[in-house]
């Protein structure tokens, strides 16, 4: 089915009559009164979430991204860390919780038409669009890494070094022997790991452990979150739903109430012990700063190459379509960036850059890309045709393809 209203181009996703997905088209748009899709995924569990979410519009989703029902944990973990990716998906297809948080608002999970996005967003059918393409590529990415053969470089075995020596000798210090870590039926490597998070916990409270008043109130509240973390295991071995989920779910909140009973009560007679149970140490906070700058630096995905893109980015700015016949990058704006930069910790400078040349350096340089891409194919993102509404560069990089006839 299809129709327009006032000139926009809008289609229904499925079949009424039938209830099977419309053959896929470049620009799938959702019609607000759409029946949902004759196969939809109940429920799936996102790495590291122990609540159980669901996709309404499995079938247009998996047609887009090209998923299978077993990756959609995965697919998941790589869209959700980019927001603006994350909304349009997650309204567009119906990803949502099984059970929606206390805290979620009417608009959070609403299940929207691309007209209503287009709308919320204040972008174009073709920028829209392109956000969607953006998520494709990363899944396709994100796959092509996971299956590639991993090269494992032998290493020299790691000489044995007791770590424990110095966290035991202060556990046993403050009232918390070996014993306590002894958990029958449980592994010795995951006692020993307890151990060590443990001690990382009752490090920063050895001021108040020390007290003569506070020392044993300090003890309990240590002695409750130890109680918490091995409920807290139990519930990630419970099904969800469950008996046995829900009593370790509300064993789990006590401990937190009478854990959170105890600062106050540690509060009143050393008013540093709240700052010291609620945050980090700064050498901490730092370290983890640098940790993740190392990482994010180490992929050379995300390397800067003019100063203000990456690679990737500026293959996405540079395509052109026949809703939008001009590349998108912006040369003007990485020149006066670089420019500014270079004079930051500097208090008298000032642009030596005018905004005629700036607009110069603009033109000339996308008409010059434009002339130079002359007889390239431009896809019509509108185009019911998927060959003529698709991008032949999808992976980034690559230089298109041409069919060779026989």
């Amino acid at each position: 089915m299809a129709g327009k209203n006032d000139g926009d181009r809008t289609e229904n996703l499925f079949d009424a009559k039938v209830k099977k997905p419309v053959a896929a088209v470049p620009l799938p748009v959702v019609a607000a009164s759409a029946p949902v899709g004759d196969k939809r995924l109940a429920e799936y569990f996102p790495p590291g979430v122990r609540e159980p979410w669901r996709v309404e519009r499995f079938d247009l989703l998996a047609a887009e991204f090209e998923l299978e029902e077993g990756e959609v944990p995965s697919w998941h973990e790589v869209i959700h860390t980019f927001a603006r990716t994350w909304l349009i998906v997650r309204r567009l297809y119906g990803v949502q919780p099984v059970l929606l948080p206390m805290n979620a608002s009417a608009g959070d999970y609403k299940l929207s038409t691309m007209a209503e996005l287009r709308e919320e967003l204040g972008i174009s059918q073709d920028q829209l669009r392109q956000e969607i393409l953006a998520g494709v590529q990363l899944w396709k990415k994100f796959k092509v890494q996971a299956t590639a053969p991993v090269v494992v470089e032998a290493k020299p075995p790691d000489q044995p070094v007791n770590t424990l020596l110095a966290e035991e000798q202060m556990l046993e210090r403050h009232g918390f022997p070996d014993r306590m870590f002894t958990v029958k039926d449980r592994k010795p490597e995951e006692n020993r790991t307890e151990k060590i998070w443990f001690a990382g916990k009752v490090s920063p409270w050895r001021p108040m452990l020390e007290h003569p008043v506070a020392g044993e109130i300090a003890r309990e509240a240590l002695q409750c979150l130890l109680l918490q973390k091995r409920v807290e295991e139990k519930m990630y071995e419970a099904e969800p739903l469950t008996l046995e989920y829900d009593k370790a779910k509300n064993e789990k909140t006590r401990l937190l109430e009478q854990y959170n009973k105890l600062v106050e009560s540690l509060n009143n007679l050393m008013p540093f012990a709240k700052m010291v149970a609620h945050s980090q140490d700064q050498r901490s906070i730092l370290n983890l700063i640098i940790q993740g700058c190392q990482q994010y630096y180490a992929d050379g995905e995300n390397t800067i190459l003019d100063g203000m893109n990456t690679g990737m980015e500026i293959e996405c700015l540079l395509r052109m379509s026949q809703q939008m016949p001009d590349p998108r990058y912006r040369a003007d704006i990485v020149v006066m960036v670089n420019s500014a930069r270079a004079g930051l910790f500097n208090p008298k400078w000032t642009s030596t850059i005018s905004h005629r040349s700036l607009k110069r350096v603009q033109e000339a340089w996308r008409e010059t890309y434009k002339m130079l891409a002359k007889g390239d194919e431009i896809p019509d993102l509108l185009s019911d045709d998927p060959k003529a509404g698709e991008y032949h560069d999808l992976a980034m990089g690559e230089a298109p393809k041409k069919e060779v006839k026989d």
